[in-house]
């Protein structure tokens, strides 16, 4: 095949050569934006997948993933919402770039993958203001019944085994999924409800729900930013997001 035509002065390009010139530039362009994605100071683009506790994304994710469109104009934020033990697994699965997990201060992450604690989630325990519920300790309300996410939310099973450890058992009146759904439930006085403070703080029913104080059941989760260690520019808009997730958190609280 002949690329150059021989007979011009200076040699030019025949059909065939503007052709494959034309799929060099190409090959450069992808070539140039494979480097990038492998170096952390390069701007970043493309896909981000990102995993958010559910209770967290209904106090911080849309004004999080806001901020982020906007400082990270190039990037496509992918974001799935779930339990942080499913979320882990996902990542763990390289199903997702990086993901917000609750869990203790103390935690220690499969090989290959990195933590880097972010603040502590108060969670507390709710009533209906109606009840003029006087409760010191969980025996002293347990009996009332829960509204709860379903089975595989980690403040359920903590839940759980605190009073499995005091001989109760649990009685679930509601399960349904939702901090702001499980608050109007527990001001209507359908039971008991374990709900992060900033989810109550930004809750239309906060007036109608009491905080108890339980001696004996004080849950101490933590947020924590979960990735593979090798992220390259995938690192500074994943921090950029949690830092905006704890901003509003704050703002919440």
């Amino acid at each position: 095949m002949t690329l150059l035509e021989r007979q011009t002065r200076p040699l030019t390009l025949t059909a065939a050569g503007h052709r494959v010139y034309e799929q060099c530039l190409s090959i450069k362009r992808e070539t140039k934006k494979l480097y990038g994605l492998l170096d952390p100071e390069a701007e970043p683009h493309g896909i981000l997948r990102l995993g958010v506790p559910q209770s967290v994304a209904e106090i911080a994710l849309q004004p999080a993933l806001t901020a982020l469109r906007q400082q990270f104009p190039a990037l496509q934020p992918q974001v799935t919402c779930g339990w942080s033990g499913l979320l882990q697994k996902r990542l763990e699965s390289v199903e997702l770039d990086g993901v917000l997990a609750m869990g203790p201060e103390q935690q220690r992450f499969a090989e290959g993958y990195g933590g880097r604690l972010l603040c502590p989630l108060d969670i507390v325990v709710i009533a209906a203001k109606s009840w003029r519920l006087h409760a010191g300790a969980l025996r002293d309300c347990a009996e009332k019944g829960w509204v709860l996410n379903p089975d595989g939310c980690g403040l359920r099973a903590g839940l759980i085994r605190e009073l499995q450890s005091q001989g109760l058992r649990l009685a679930l009146n509601v399960e349904t999924a939702g901090a702001q759904l499980q608050i109007s439930l527990v001001a209507q006085g359908l039971g008991l409800g374990l709900v992060p403070r900033a989810a109550l703080a930004a809750s239309p029913w906060r007036d109608d729900v009491a905080v108890l104080t339980l001696a004996d059941f004080q849950p101490a989760v933590h947020l924590w930013l979960v990735h593979a260690q090798n992220l390259a520019n995938l690192s500074q808009p994943l921090t950029f997001f949690a830092g905006k997730v704890v901003q509003q958190l704050n703002v919440s609280d």
